[in-house]
């Protein structure tokens, strides 16, 4: 059986000196011919869904040199940062829909686009396309900012949400101008089983969540994780992120799965 999804992966180095780098459809990837727009989505998939710095030697860097985002125009992605010292490293993958139309594992890519600002909040009104909002995911394809120092991640570091007719991205800042791109994700398809979750928490935690009852749910599960960090202090790359796995104990029934979250 033919495979319904085909994706892209590589690494891209925006040259010391430079604030982007132009990535062509033909030249640095290849998209399935005839492919709709509404079939694909481009996406950092290093740190943070960002920038990761310096390729050699390390080093204190500053966010707005290792911190990077997206524009698109037509079928080619430029891969963006406000800084220019050292050299930066972006791992990139794109994510195609090749499958049936009306197929059980069919996505629509309703929206893409890039936003920028100075607030704690950015909204995108959903688009009528929209079928049922309950099955679209706001993905965070990258996010960026123009900080100057190195102790203030979490101004890059939003959380995303569908709440009421907008897909709501949040960052607990209002300090340094961001830049963040995103993809609204139908699952269309009559396999998909789409859970939205949201967890606080200042530590370790397990949180239950429901799927579908099948001993396969696991294997048949991928997360799409956002996180934002809420203080006004220091934050260090320690702090900037969670580590999530799935699991499914023995004893639960029912669908009932667990997310594992651990911070250092």
């Amino acid at each position: 059986m033919p495979a319904d999804f085909k994706i892209l992966r590589g690494s891209a180095v925006i040259p010391s000196g430079e604030a982007s780098l132009a990535l062509s459809d033909g030249v640095d990837y290849a998209l399935e011919p005839g492919l709709a727009d509404d079939a694909w989505f481009f996406g950092i998939a290093s740190s943070h869904f960002s920038g990761m710095g310096r390729t050699s030697g390390g080093g204190n860097q500053n966010a707005d040199d290792h911190t990077c985002w997206i524009t698109q125009s037509g079928n080619d992605v430029t891969i963006n940062r406000s800084g220019t010292t050292n050299n930066c490293r972006v791992d990139w993958q794109i994510v195609q829909y090749i499958g049936a139309v009306g197929g059980p594992n069919e996505i629509k890519v309703r929206a893409k686009g890039t936003l920028t600002g100075t607030g704690p909040a950015a909204t995108v009104a959903l688009p009528g396309l929209v079928a049922n909002s309950s099955d679209l995911v706001p993905w965070i394809t990258s996010q960026a900012q123009n900080g100057t120092g190195r102790n203030n991640i979490n101004r890059s570091l939003f959380t995303s949400e569908i709440a009421g007719g907008d897909a709501l991205f949040n960052r607990f800042t209002a300090v340094s101008t961001f830049w963040l791109s995103y993809a609204l994700v139908e699952f269309i398809g009559s396999d998909w089983q789409i859970s939205n979750e949201q967890f606080a928490n200042s530590g370790s935690g397990i949180q239950s969540i429901g799927l579908a009852n099948s001993v396969d749910d696991i294997a048949q599960t991928f997360l799409h994780c956002t996180y934002r960090y809420e203080t006004n202090g220091t934050v260090g790359l320690d702090d900037a992120s969670v580590r999530v796995r799935l699991t499914r104990p023995r004893h639960l029934r029912n669908g009932h799965n667990h997310i594992h979250r651990s911070q250092p």
